[in-house]
């Protein structure tokens, strides 16, 4: 589900409230709602589907509970480990197709992913802020946990499992990458 025509800058899109959605979607949060659009903010997406992997993370993130009639929503993110409130509206910038930009809404219509990138773009400045990261700024910037970065060439086959496992059992958000 990829837009067909590539904005080329936010002043060619259109905005349109995200109308005909719900902020969970029909099936609740979901690591499978976080669906990556037109900019490289891979980082991001998957940093929002490890929270959304385990229940209570996300929505621990929006003030709201739900559909906000108004349009707005404050989400709460860290910076240097103090809580702020970044408040948003859910009009979303849209391809000449009516596709989001950016995340997209999930299959069964969660706005969230797309509502979550737009205020972490904010925090940032804007979505060209975005591009190329480490999911880890990502998950602290959300929960206002550190995290830490390894390699598995730290590692052999066994203690890798091992590790994993037993951060799986202590309900650890943890994430893979490459560079």
């Amino acid at each position: 589900m990829r837009p067909n025509h590539v904005i080329k800058s936010a002043h060619d899109a259109g905005y349109t409230r995200a109308n005909g959605f719900s902020l969970w979607g029909e099936n609740g949060i979901d690591l499978a709602d976080m669906g990556q659009g037109s900019i490289g903010n891979c980082w991001f997406i998957s940093g929002a589907a490890t929270m959304a992997e385990r229940p209570g993370r996300i929505d621990k993130v929006f003030d709201n509970v739900g559909l906000n009639d108004a349009g707005f929503y404050q989400v709460q993110m860290y910076k240097l480990g103090s809580p702020i409130t970044i408040q948003i509206d859910d009009k979303l910038p849209l391809t000449e197709n009516s596709q989001t930009v950016y995340a997209e809404v999930s299959k069964d219509g969660a706005l969230w992913g797309p509502l979550i990138e737009k205020a972490f773009a904010k925090y940032h400045g804007n979505y060209d802020q975005l591009v190329a990261g480490v999911a880890g700024r990502a998950i602290g910037t959300l929960t206002g946990a550190p995290y830490e970065t390894l390699s598995t060439d730290e590692f052999d086959e066994e203690s890798l499992w091992q590790m994993i496992n037993d951060h799986d059992e202590k309900n650890f958000m943890f994430n893979a990458g490459s560079n």
